[in-house]
């Protein structure tokens, strides 16, 4: 975007080591001093009623849009170890060619996505016998959990942060929930790195998780797909493709659960890390893809059209932080979908002072338990 610098322009060598070094030595130094001092005057905090682990987190994350993101192995490429098997481990086979129709069809070949092998993991909630790979039981609610992180990084791995802290989230909270899913999809990437896995890559991926639910024997009224931040954006594209695609072997889905859904990557006044992960996943679409597709930007004012592109969503639940930097563009999504569906199927929850995805964030934290209360307040609905 005009007057920002672009993303990771210290990401070769030997900037990309000398960047790190002072973000670490300035951030030991300066940062976490005044951190401390700045956590026991409320006046200095970003906002009235917002804690400082916000600010700390975003400044741990901060080096990675100007250097790189970590290296993440490509999901059909990961092969698991013998302790990986037994902490859940799935391996998830890619999707037939007659799964992949329609718009996003024409898409995936334009960009030359083809579906791939992708894993996931099982987690379970402590009563729960063996590695939680058994079949459905009868009127068993699984949660389909996409990951956050911007199609960037994170993976669905125990070892990592967003899976387990969300799951276990929903196994406390959630008393009907006993097993999720959590897949792994493949990263997008943009110049200055070489581009890769555009749109439907990352759709398809979480298409086989879906089927392999189904052959699992869940039924598609006792899946809740749910997703945080970008794995939100993931959750919005398969149930709006599942709605579209009319499959007769993959019915829709029978909720939506979104926590901080990144909705718009157009936003005039956003980022340009936002722009980087556009670009990845518009591929050979026109430039302004992310301003006018809405498999792209669903929240989009850009659009074409906008009337029922959402009028077959099922019972969906939003939760945001009243702090949101996107929260205008996930207002927009909000109105879309109660206009095309009716304010009954669609439940709003919003966080006083709370900023983006604090369902992900790995420490025990008073919000992060009430946005998993208002999940396990309307489960019950479903």
């Amino acid at each position: 975007m005009e007057g920002r610098p672009e993303p990771f322009h210290y990401h070769r060598q030997p900037l990309r080591s000398a960047h790190i070094v002072c973000y670490a030595l300035s951030t030991l130094c300066v940062r976490l001093s005044y951190w401390i001092v700045a956590a026991a005057i409320p006046g200095l905090y970003p906002r009235r009623a917002s804690p400082m682990s916000g600010p700390c987190m975003r400044a741990g994350i901060a080096p990675f849009f100007v250097v790189g993101f970590p290296y993440e192995q490509e999901a059909e490429d990961v092969v698991p170890a013998p302790e990986d098997e037994a902490k859940g481990f799935v391996s998830l086979s890619p999707v037939e060619d007659r799964f992949v129709v329609g718009e996003v069809k024409e898409i995936a070949e334009l960009n030359g996505v083809e579906p791939r092998r992708t894993y996931g993991y099982w987690y379970k909630a402590a009563n729960v016998l063996g590695r939680g790979d058994h079949p459905a039981k009868d009127d068993e609610v699984v949660y389909l959990q996409f990951h956050g992180d911007g199609y960037s990084m994170e993976t669905p791995q125990p070892s990592g942060y967003a899976a387990p802290s969300v799951c276990s989230g929903l196994f406390r909270h959630a008393p009907r929930t006993s097993r999720v899913l959590a897949p792994a999809y493949r990263y997008v990437a943009s110049l200055p790195f070489p581009p890769k896995n555009p749109f439907p890559a990352a759709l398809l991926d979480a298409l086989a998780a879906y089927h392999h639910l189904h052959n699992a024997g869940f039924r598609a009224e006792k899946v809740v797909l749910s997703g945080d931040s970008a794995g939100g954006h993931l959750a919005i594209a398969l149930v709006h493709y599942l709605a579209t695609g009319k499959l007769p072997e993959l019915p829709a889905s029978g909720a939506l659960l979104l926590v901080s859904p990144t909705s718009n990557f157009c936003i005039p006044f956003f980022t340009s890390e936002s722009q980087y992960i556009a670009r990845g996943l518009a591929g050979r679409l026109p430039a302004d893809a992310g301003r006018t597709n809405a498999w792209i930007s669903p929240a989009s004012r850009g659009l074409p059209q906008t009337k029922g592109l959402f009028a077959e969503f099922r019972r969906t639940l939003m939760v945001l932080g009243e702090a949101e930097t996107q929260r205008d563009g996930m207002w927009t999504f909000r109105d879309r979908l109660i206009g095309d569906v009716g304010q009954e199927k669609v439940t709003y929850r919003e966080l006083l002072g709370v900023s983006h995805d604090v369902i992900s964030i790995p420490w025990a934290d008073d919000d992060k338990d009430s946005a998993f209360r208002m999940v396990g307040e309307w489960l019950p609905s479903l």
